[in-house]
């Protein structure tokens, strides 16, 4: 077994070996490998170290954590891989080789030889993905590298002179980032963003600014100059902003977390003033935002060529004529409901959507009061920033202090931002040229962090676009 080889390459040689079809050693992978190790890593490393008579240092390159990073680096093997697509090192090929450093997109060169990685297409197909990968690999190595099956120990633990001396930059800095993201992710007591806060729904993050990612990794770990030519982008140079809140503050996190999730009770908070009708710093970060889009986009000069119906979605018009057009909605428009709705009231478009918020408001409050949690002070008819009737709704009294008040409050108008920032970024791409339904969505950019009995971090990433 090679040293950092990639999950694809071990399977390629081991079906190769053994003579059998990629989906009969999957079941043999399962059943001996990963069924009884769920959640005991270290053990499944020197359980595959025995079962393959390879040393357990060399089986930790191949089958150990193999991301750049945890919690909210969104670095990982699993996240950044190419999909679709093969991506290799034509010399390491040349020799047999292929490593999991060549399969993420946050590379663009072989940390081996500093040459251009190239990708070329998996086939589609009804197998799995490992299976077409591995197949695909297969045929590259046989036509690359004749006798690949035998080629072995190349760039091993051991023998680290024989290594290219970039490639030894790039293993210390590599195993040294690993290490402090693991020590700093693992005090992670809270991730958030405008995304998430209602469990109800799920977004997938797609990070295509690795500009800003590598700028986090050089944050915590800087890169070294011998090496920094090899990622596919250059370090957007970022500093969080970082506040700290004192043990008390911690410990009372930590106990409302473990009675009740904390993404929802902060959701439940911003419920709770739309509600009430009070007003909040995090209803003036929307507001703040509501203005800037309608300044840029004054309702009466509108020149979109964008607009979507409820119901038929995005159409493309003449310039300047979508509002002609009934129940047609620009770019702008939408931003600016979007931040009225999620900050300013429940207001979502439809009575039936209505209802289905205000019934989860009424069962969120339910469930965090039968945990002693918030109390309901008196009930009101009320209704909406815009006059939809609300029914008969708890107006909510929290049982926390005034930092935790403060800390909530602090974390719902960060997201409040980072919504803005991710419209805005919207609406330029829009403006760009892009169809207006090719959205990105922002990864979660606040962290609430704790080491020891330090005191509590919420370290608070810009996002792009600020």
């Amino acid at each position: 077994m090679s040293g950092y080889s990639s999950f694809s390459s071990f399977t390629a040689k081991f079906c190769r070996l053994n003579q059998i079809p990629p989906k009969q050693f999957r079941e043999f992978w399962y059943v001996f490998v990963e069924a009884g190790y769920v959640g005991r890593k270290e053990e499944q490393i020197r359980h595959v170290a025995r079962l393959l008579d390879e040393p357990v240092a060399i089986v930790r390159t191949v089958f150990g954590p193999t991301g750049m990073g945890w919690g909210h680096f969104s670095l990982g093997q699993r996240d950044s891989v190419w999909h679709g697509k093969l991506a290799y090192c034509p010399l390491c090929l040349a020799e047999g080789y292929h490593s999991h450093f060549h399969e993420t997109h946050w590379l663009k060169q072989c940390p081996i030889h500093r040459v251009d990685l190239v990708t070329e297409a998996v086939p589609q197909g009804p197998c799995a993905r490992i299976d077409r990968e591995a197949g695909k690999l297969a045929w590259l190595l046989d036509a690359k590298a004749p006798g690949w099956v035998a080629a072995d120990g190349r760039w091993g633990g051991k023998a680290s002179a024989k290594k290219p001396r970039v490639f030894q930059h790039f293993l210390r800095w590599y195993h040294a980032t690993q290490k402090l993201l693991a020590e700093w992710s693992s005090g992670c007591l809270g991730i958030f963003g405008h995304h998430g806060l209602d469990s109800r729904f799920h977004v997938t993050y797609q990070w295509q600014h690795l500009d800003l990612l590598v700028g986090r990794l050089q944050w915590i770990s800087p890169i070294p100059r011998q090496i920094d030519g090899i990622f596919a982008a250059k370090p957007l140079y970022v500093q969080p902003d970082i506040r700290f809140f004192n043990h008390p503050v911690a410990s009372e996190f930590r106990a409302l977390r473990a009675s009740f999730p904390s993404n929802l009770l902060f959701y439940l908070y911003k419920l709770s003033h739309f509600v009430a009708g009070s007003l909040s710093a995090f209803q003036a970060t929307a507001t703040t935002a509501i203005c800037l889009f309608k300044s840029r986009h004054p309702n009466q000069q509108c020149q979109c060529a964008w607009g979507r119906h409820p119901s038929d979605g995005w159409r493309c018009f003449q310039p300047g004529t979508v509002k002609n057009y009934w129940a047609y909605h620009c770019p702008y428009d939408l931003a600016i409901m979007e931040m009225r709705t999620d900050w300013l009231g429940l207001l979502p478009a439809t009575l039936s959507e209505r209802k289905q918020q205000i019934d989860h408001y009424k069962a969120l409050a339910q469930a965090a009061a039968e945990r002693g949690l918030v109390s309901v002070t008196h009930y009101k008819a009320g209704k909406t920033g815009q006059g939809y009737d609300l029914g008969v709704v708890p107006i909510l009294t929290f049982h926390w202090s005034s930092e935790m008040a403060r800390l909530a409050g602090l974390i719902l108008a960060e997201a409040a931002m980072s919504q803005m920032n991710e419209l805005k970024q919207w609406l330029s791409a829009i403006e760009a040229g892009a169809k207006p339904d090719c959205r990105e969505y922002f990864p979660p950019n606040i962290y609430l962090v704790q080491h020891g009995d330090a005191d509590m971090q919420m370290v608070v990433w810009p996002t792009v676009g600020e």
